[in-house]
């Protein structure tokens, strides 16, 4: 609750009419979506997706695993932004992927549809 008054050489003014707020706790961002991985040259894999409407996403996380349905560990933390290339990955092997958004309070949505390719 707050209350305002003025201050002068004079003295000090009448309280105004109390108003109040009440702060909002942050709220994570929504997931991405439309996550596609495809095979592109030898030993990478590029990534897309679509950013959430959700304001203030700063950051997208990358998980990975060689396992449908993970476990997943993370493999990035990169800017905010809708496509990744991943290098160095191992001929012939199935890589499964989920992204996740940051926004500006740290809070991290939930994972992204999975997508997977396998690696030329």
């Amino acid at each position: 609750f707050y209350v305002v008054s003025a201050e002068n050489a004079a003295g000090e003014s009448a309280n105004s009419s109390q108003v109040s707020a009440t702060p909002q706790a942050p709220t994570a961002p929504l997931a991405p979506t439309g996550l596609t991985t495809r095979a592109n040259g030898k030993k990478k894999i590029n990534l897309n997706w679509t950013q959430s409407a959700s304001a203030d996403v700063t950051q997208n996380k990358i998980y990975r695993s060689t396992v449908n349905g993970g476990p997943y560990s993370l493999v990035a933390t990169i800017a905010a932004t809708t496509s990744f290339n991943n290098t160095g990955l191992i001929s012939g092997t199935t890589y499964y992927y989920v992204i996740t958004a940051v926004n500006g309070s740290g809070l991290e949505s939930p994972a992204s549809n999975q997508s997977s390719a396998t690696a030329r």
